[in-house]
């Protein structure tokens, strides 16, 4: 595996966009800041396995950004957002402080829903060797109650909402 993530890392003329990148992570951090400095290290370690100077150029990662905000807005936006974002000018600096909060808050529901994804295959990893066993079911019906009294989907049977049982 590691050899596959080294080829799909650097064994391409261009480095890989944020989204691939933070998807061959083993672990990706809830805060946002720390996830752009990785890529930004995995960023300057292609560059100098590459031996290119896109590293001193502030273009390069400016059309890095701007890809990433663009990719964004394909993939994880609503049509109403996407009517807003797809009219904006990622080229002029003074307009980006209006719309960065906006692509912050997606970058950190992107790198929750991974976080969440990734400890539920660790779960289900973990639950392998016992599936059929009684823990199993016991820990089965206990998550289904509890993902239904959290959710609020939980049926009321009383008085007032099923009279028949009178």
């Amino acid at each position: 595996m590691a050899d596959l993530n080294e080829n799909i890392l650097f064994g391409s003329f261009t480095p890989i966009t944020f989204l691939n990148w933070l998807e061959l992570q083993a672990v990706v951090s809830t805060d946002i800041q720390t996830n752009l400095d990785n890529y930004r290290n995995y960023i300057l370690e292609w560059d100098s396995r590459k031996n290119t100077a896109l590293s001193r150029s502030n273009d390069f990662f400016n059309s890095l950004y701007i890809n990433l905000f663009k990719e964004l807005t394909v993939n994880f936006t609503t049509e109403e957002e996407r009517r807003y974002v797809v009219n904006f000018d990622f080229t002029k600096t003074k307009n980006l402080d209006s719309i960065i909060p906006f692509f912050i808050d997606k970058l950190k529901s992107i790198c929750l829903y991974y976080n969440t994804k990734r400890d539920g295959l660790r779960e289900k990893v973990a639950m392998m060797p016992y599936k059929g066993t009684d823990f199993s079911i016991k820990k089965t019906i206990r998550t289904i109650i509890l993902d239904d009294v959290e959710s609020g989907n939980i049926l009321k049977i009383g008085k007032a909402e099923c009279p028949s049982l009178l």
